[in-house]
C-alpha cells in the first residue's frame, strides 16, 4: 500500500510539474508586449517624422532629430518612444524607451539644444502640453529655469535628420508654424 501511495503522488507531482511548465511555456510564447516596447510617439505636425535619439548614436547627451517613425519592418524603432510620467501640476518627465533618458532642454533660449539625459528631476525636464489649433495636436512646453519655451523642429524643417530644439511659443499657434505642433500617439 505505501508503493501505491508513493507512486501516486509522484504521479500526481508529475502531472504538476508537466501543467506548470505548459503554462510557463504558453506565457512565454503567447505573452503580450512588455510595457518596454510601448509608449507614446511625438510626430511632427508638417513633417510626419518621429522626434526620436539619432539613429547613428542613441546615447543619451546627443541632440535629438527627427527621423522616420517606423524602421524597414515597420515597428517603431525603441528611440522614438517615449513614456510620460507626471511629476504633478500637469507636468512630466518624457523618458526615452530607447535610452532611458529624460527629453531635456538645455537651455532657456531659442534654438537651445533639446537631448535625451539621465533623469535628475531639474526644470530642463519639466514639459507640459498645450492643444493646438488642431485637436489632435499638441505643443510641448519646456519649462526650463521657470521659462516656457516650445520643442520645435529647427527651421520647419520636414528631412529626416533635422535637429530638434526649443523656441518662444508662437501667440496663437496656428498652423502656418507647425514646427511647433505634434501629434502625440500612444504605441
Amino acid at each position: 500500500m505505501k508503493n501505491y501511495m508513493r507512486s501516486a503522488r509522484r504521479r500526481k507531482f508529475l502531472a504538476l510539474l508537466l501543467a506548470a511548465l505548459a503554462t510557463a511555456t504558453f506565457s512565454l510564447v503567447f505573452a503580450p508586449p512588455s510595457q518596454a516596447a510601448s509608449g507614446y510617439r511625438f510626430v511632427n505636425f508638417n513633417s510626419l517624422l518621429c522626434v526620436q535619439t539619432n539613429p547613428a548614436n542613441g546615447s543619451t547627451g546627443i541632440q535629438l532629430v527627427q527621423d522616420s517613425c517606423t524602421d524597414g519592418n515597420g515597428n517603431t524603432p525603441p528611440g522614438a518612444l517615449w513614456n510620460l510620467q507626471s511629476i504633478g501640476n500637469a507636468m512630466y518627465n518624457i523618458i526615452n524607451v530607447g535610452n532611458g533618458g529624460c527629453l531635456d532642454a538645455v537651455t532657456n533660449t531659442d534654438f537651445g539644444v533639446v537631448e535625451t539625459f539621465p533623469c535628475t528631476g531639474i526644470s530642463n525636464q519639466k514639459w507640459s502640453f498645450t492643444l493646438g489649433p488642431d485637436p489632435q495636436t499638441s505643443e510641448l512646453i519646456a519649462h526650463v529655469a521657470g521659462g516656457s519655451r516650445c520643442l520645435d523642429v529647427l527651421e520647419r524643417s520636414s528631412s529626416p535628420g533635422a535637429t530638434i530644439d526649443i523656441f518662444h511659443c508662437t501667440s496663437s499657434n496656428t498652423n502656418l508654424n507647425t514646427a511647433q505642433l505634434f501629434f502625440i500617439s500612444a504605441v
